[in-house]
């Protein structure tokens, strides 16, 4: 379903102007002029909603629309959400989750954080193309149906290309990086591969405080700018992303037994 939503919905999307913008701003980090529609959050939602009916899965619902209408109200809004608002709203998501997951007043609070965390470790590492959602396949792959939903999108954000500028057709969205944070942090045996995008954001706090900068100010310093700055292209940067967060699975679960 999400393979052959994605680019249906991009279509669309280019007709009625739903794309992302450069406004407010933001084309110091958005440097692509031609427009590309962020549908993908909206296409894996559509598998995971097709899963579900298919008797798969029975997933966080009331989070992941939470989650998905946040982030769809930033990509709709030019400019984005600010950061205040985002955040509130991701409060607000990360309690949901824990009231659906949670058992008691610490367990709740303890999955409600862990939900903050996921969202926006997910939402700054959705900096490239195929980045976020190779990290949701990663992380989700053989412990959640919604590894294939985001395989059927990564063709679309990664191979396929049109215009002269080689843009992807849809990019994930704030929508889809958001699912993805809900999907990571409802799914204990994914945490460990959070380690990556969280160290790149820490890193990123760290110089944007030296330059006298505030940590959210967005740049492209990301980990995926830096390869695609010496020359990896649209498929290099993926791939090396991927063999990143495969060793970092491959060494979590090595590691696990011993810490037990």
């Amino acid at each position: 379903m999400t393979l052959v939503a994605t680019p249906i919905l991009a279509r669309a999307a280019l007709a009625w102007g739903f794309v992302d913008s450069r406004e407010s701003g933001l084309a110091q980090r958005k440097p692509r002029e031609s427009p590309v529609p962020p549908v993908g959050g909206i296409a894996v939602l559509l598998g995971l909603v097709g899963a579900f009916l298919c008797g798969e899965e029975n997933l966080p619902w009331v989070a992941l629309l939470a989650a998905f209408a946040l982030g769809l109200a930033d990509d709709l809004r030019p400019g984005g959400l600010s950061p205040l608002v985002k955040l509130a709203g991701q409060c607000a998501v990360g309690g949901v989750l824990g009231w659906s997951l949670g058992d008691g007043a610490w367990n709740m609070a303890a999955w409600s954080v862990v939900g903050v965390v996921a969202m926006n470790a997910a939402n700054t590492f959705d900096c490239s193309d195929g980045a976020c959602g190779t990290l949701g396949v990663v992380g989700l792959a053989g412990r959640s149906v919604a590894a294939p939903a985001l395989l059927g999108f990564l063709p679309w954000n990664v191979f396929v290309r049109r215009g002269p500028e080689r843009v992807p057709i849809a990019y994930l969205g704030d929508s889809g990086s958001h699912l993805v944070g809900v999907l990571l942090a409802s799914c204990p045996e994914a945490w460990g591969i959070l380690l990556l995008p969280l160290l790149d954001l820490g890193r990123l706090s760290v110089v944007r405080i030296r330059q006298g900068r505030r940590p959210w100010d967005g740049d492209r310093l990301h980990l995926a700018h830096g390869l695609e700055r010496r020359g990896l292209g649209n498929l290099g940067v993926p791939a090396l992303l991927l063999a990143m967060l495969l060793g970092l699975r491959l060494v979590l679960s090595w590691a696990g037994p011993i810490l037990d």
